[in-house]
């Protein structure tokens, strides 16, 4: 009888009634069959009532809307700027965009809403539109639905809409919390003019507050949160950096006085990605993530006066722990782990000081992560997580699949007793693909937040990937809610103008009389031509008329198999000249979401998780495109203060970098240094066509670079993104991408796994690393992974520390090889190391060692890039002499080694890798 009232409940209309004060907001679809562009010009009226706003929804400049008349113009054909053909990714199609209009409708169920357009009518009744439900019209050509609308708590930073907000503010990381009088405190980050503050707004009774500092001065500030105890006293959690360290900041609300600000922490790691709770009791527990002991790991404590108390304890790195409290006046914990070589996610009781034992909670071979929790009435504890598939970060290269950094759907499980089991998947239906990226690798669905309203009903909050372009341009994600109905969920609800990246993260609180708010940041990209903007933090509101609640069906967990291995780290060291010289793996080529958001990069903070765990890096550079795209500071600013973040010797040593996107024969370059920096040098346009693509002023970037400790390197020298070596600076450019494991090897033409003759263009075969040290550049090698490409490209360098310092100084020196995979070259002319010079009047001697991965294959010797020699050692370790009887004399001969493996995992369709010794350069007297 319980399941038949549970699925008789799935088709009761949850339709807005007239006891809703708020009018009803309706987002009326177009183009969903268009496989040709189609203009869907149109206009909306309704016959009771009134129409009080509209808006568009994926809405770009060449489409129109007429606010008073309630009328618009727009085609739905692929984005203007990508027809120009510039942009164009590999495999893209132009299939046509979907769009549609937004409706605020002050009218009663009644009413019917018409809407004409140059395709046909359509018309609907307000009282056919059940939340949670697509109403189909025009035979699917078109839909319409509720949407929800929010409120702008950040309406105070832009006066003039109009207004350049290069340098900020940007409003993100936002909290939410309640008190027991229904008061609503929400706080959250604010960055404007290279510095951070942390503000509240209050909402008492119907007005919200103008917006108050609780951070008592500006500082380096990463994510609020924020919780009220049994007192009635609002905390406010935030992560600051004080003299190179983070650690756990927060004050305290009563009767309208702010505390002092109190430390939370104080260990030299990294404290962060911290969460607050208030358990049944009114006592406030924070827990966080602290890089100690050589990995990351859980910590908790009870406010202000419980200790820390270790709630992980494997030899991994655990992270991005979610807390909620149940009615028992427990506290429980949720977390990920790559213990097992994947992400797993787990769970942990804390009651008062005391820790139960830790519930393994998703544990399959696929990379479950990012989780959240909640509990329900019963003290049932809901739990659920990204699924981003298995070999997370392993393998992939050249655009040709396998498994990026991310491709997110969602999963959801439950604590029923003592026992895990497995809940209705609450990944929701997700928009038909409309590019061949989303048909491979998406739509995607991630960042989910679970949470009961006061009826009962669980609700699952998280971000959509709504549409994604080409990888130069950011996707648009929303914030979308979905209903829990027994086996089935709800459609996705929108938020209106919630889009934003896709690593923003939503919170919640239920008020005394009932309301599940919902807090999230926006840069409102609500169209492709129109952001993304600055971030504002805005505010929604659940909807109650959903029908009775429905308990979610419940079945058996799938049985975890068995851990894997992890990775471990490649570690080598040589003696030279009184010195140690220890062998550091990096990549100094990453993106991430900031310069394509959507695509298989994945967000800003989940590359540091895949440099931690999957490629088991020593340090890394993000370089996005240009720091985030020319004005905007933000972006710059994030990147920097995430290297900050992740800055945890003996752990890990991250760097600072941007890459400066300019076209052939200028060149992208990757500019790299030690130190946190100033906004990154803008781009010129180019004098003879002002509208067309930025170049570069060699010259201006060199002057630029003067003074700072930075280097650049060349990436993709031989194609459109390369460069013709016009020119060089010995110190500012000291060492070159010849390998890019998202393109090919651009060592000379002809060399293994270098461009084919197809895609070698002719006009751009002037950029070859080989063309660069004939023109006698002395120039280091690393290999790097650039876009999409994970676990196959590796910058390593011989530095005598693990600490920025040291590594760009091996940089400055090319102390360096360049490799696909971790194999390790040692490669020396006498008693002159790679990247180094020499003079002999004896036939130049060389010795080569190392060691590989896997079983070697061969390896070169090459000569002003002509092999000069090859050996073919058994095994996987490696050490000869090798004459040059032949040598060049009276002139500079470059020499290096060229190392090649077998591979089982290379995504490469000859299984093999390769690591490239940096060169020597060698002059040989005349007799």
């Amino acid at each position: 009888m319980k399941r038949l009232v549970a699925a008789l409940c799935l088709f009761i209309p949850f339709t807005l009634s007239a006891q809703d004060a708020r009018p009803a907001v309706v987002r009326v679809m177009f183009g969903l069959q268009d496989q040709t562009a189609q203009d869907w010009a149109g206009a909306a009226s309704v016959d009771q009532g009134k129409i009080e706003k509209i808006d568009g929804w994926m809405f770009e400049k060449r489409d129109k809307l007429f606010l008073k008349e309630f009328r618009w113009e727009c085609i739905t054909q692929f984005p203007e700027f990508i027809k120009r053909g510039k942009l164009m990714s590999r495999g893209m199609k132009k299939k046509p965009f979907k769009k549609g209009v937004v409706l605020w409708l002050a009218a009663p169920p009644e009413a019917v809403v018409s809407v004409k357009t140059k395709m046909g009518d359509l018309s609907f009744a307000l009282k056919d539109l059940s939340l949670g439900r697509v109403l189909p019209l025009m035979d699917g050509k078109a839909s319409a639905e509720i949407v929800l609308d929010s409120t702008n708590l950040s309406d105070d930073k832009n006066p003039d809409p109009k207004a350049d907000f290069a340098a900020g503010p940007d409003d993100d990381y936002p909290a939410i919390a309640c008190d027991a009088s229904g008061k609503v405190f929400v706080a959250w980050v604010r960055y404007q003019d290279k510095k951070d503050e942390v503000l509240l707004r209050r909402l008492d009774g119907k007005a919200w507050s103008p917006a108050e500092k609780v951070s008592e001065a500006p500082g380096d500030f990463f994510k609020a949160k924020a919780a009220v105890d049994g007192d009635g006293r609002l905390w406010v959690a935030w992560a600051a950096q004080v003299e190179g360290n983070w650690d756990l900041y927060a004050r305290t609300l009563k009767d309208g006085q702010w505390s002092a600000t109190i430390r939370l922490t104080d260990d030299p790691s990294p404290d962060i990605f911290h969460q607050l709770v208030a358990d049944s009791t009114g006592k406030v527990y924070v827990c966080w993530q602290s890089f100690r002991a050589g990995s990351g790991d859980i910590f908790a404590r009870r406010l202000p006066d419980g200790k820390p108390i270790q709630v992980s304890t494997s030899d991994a790195n655990e992270w991005d722990p979610a807390m909620t409290a149940d009615s028992s006046g427990n506290v429980w914990i949720a977390y990920d782990s790559y213990r097992a070589g994947n992400y797993d996610v787990f769970l942990r009781r804390l009651s008062g000081d005391a820790l139960g034992n830790e519930i393994p909670v998703a544990c399959s071979a696929d990379s479950e992560l990012h989780p959240s929790v909640a509990c329900d009435k019963s003290g049932r504890v809901w739990i659920a997580y990204d699924n981003y598939g298995p070999k997370y970060g392993k393998e992939a290269g050249l655009g040709d699949g396998g498994l990026h950094i991310y491709r997110g759907k969602i999963g959801l499980a439950c604590l029923d007793g003592e026992e895990i089991k497995a809940a209705p998947s609450p990944h929701p239906p997700l928009p038909e693909p409309e590019t061949n990226f989303e048909k491979t690798y998406g739509p995607i669905a991630e960042m989910p937040c679970l949470a009961f309203d006061a009826q009962g009903r669980l609700w699952l909050i998280c971000r959509i990937m709504q549409r994604y372009v080409s990888p130069h341009v950011n996707a648009i994600w929303e914030v979308q809610a979905l209903c829990c109905r027994g086996d089935k969920w709800s459609d996705p609800i929108l938020v209106f103008n919630s889009g934003g990246r896709s690593d923003i993260r939503t919170g919640t609180c239920l008020t005394p009389d009932g309301k599940r708010l919902v807090a999230f940041p926006t840069d409102r990209r609500s169209g492709l031509m129109r952001g993304p903007r600055t971030l504002d933090v805005r505010v929604a509101e659940l909807p109650t008329a959903m029908g009775e609640p429905v308990a979610p069906a419940l079945a058996a967990m799938p049985e975890a198999p068995a851990a894997a291995a992890i990775e471990p780290r490649a570690r080598y060291q040589i003696e030279m000249d009184g010195k140690t010289y220890h062998v550091f793996w990096g990549d100094l080529h990453r993106h991430t979401d900031i310069s394509g958001d959507g695509m298989r990069d994945g967000s800003l903070l989940d590359l540091y998780r895949y440099a931690l765990d999957a490629a088991r890096l020593d340090y890394i550079a993000v370089t996005d495109h240009d720091a985030g795209g020319g004005a905007r500071q933000y972006p710059w600013w994030r990147t920097q203060k995430s290297a900050d973040i992740f800055h945890a010797p003996p752990v890990f040593v991250p760097l600072y970098g941007y890459e400066r996107s300019v076209g052939y024969p200028g060149g992208h370059r990757n500019i790299v240094g030690p130190e946190r920096g100033d906004f990154p040098l803008a781009r010129k346009k180019d004098p003879q066509d002002p509208k067309e693509t930025a170049y570069d002023d060699p010259q201006m970037l060199y002057d630029y670079m003067r003074g700072k400790r930075l280097v650049a390197i060349s990436h993709t020298s031989a194609t459109s993104m390369g460069t013709d070596w016009g020119f060089n600076d010995p110190v500012l450019e000291p060492i070159v991408e010849i390998f890019q494991g998202d393109r090919r090897n651009y060592e000379y033409p002809g060399a293994p796994k270098s461009e084919p003759k197809e895609a070698a263009y002719e006009q751009f075969k002037k950029g070859f690393v080989s063309e660069a040290l004939k023109k006698g550049y002395r120039l280091g090698f690393i290999a790097s992974s650039d876009h999409w490409s994970t676990h196959m490209s590796y910058a390593a360098v011989y530095a005598e520390r693990y600490d920025r310092d040291a590594i760009f100084e091996a940089l400055q020196n090319r102390r360096t090889f360049g490799s696909s995979a971790k194999v390790i070259v040692d490669f020396r002319m006498g008693k002159t190391f790679m990247g180094g010079e020499t003079t002999t009047a004896e036939p130049p001697t060389m010795t080569v060692k190392g060691i590989a991965a896997t079983e070697l294959s061969k390896i070169d010797i090459v000569r002003n890039s002509q092999v000069l020699h090859t050996v073919t050692p058994a095994g996987r370790e490696f050490e000869f002499t090798f004459v040059d009887k032949s040598p060049l004399a009276g002139e500079t001969a470059y020499y290096y080694a060229r190392v090649e493996q077998k591979s089982a995992t290379s995504p490469y369709e000859d299984n093999m890798d390769i690591a490239w010794s940096s060169p020597v350069w060698v002059t040989c007297k005349k007799d």
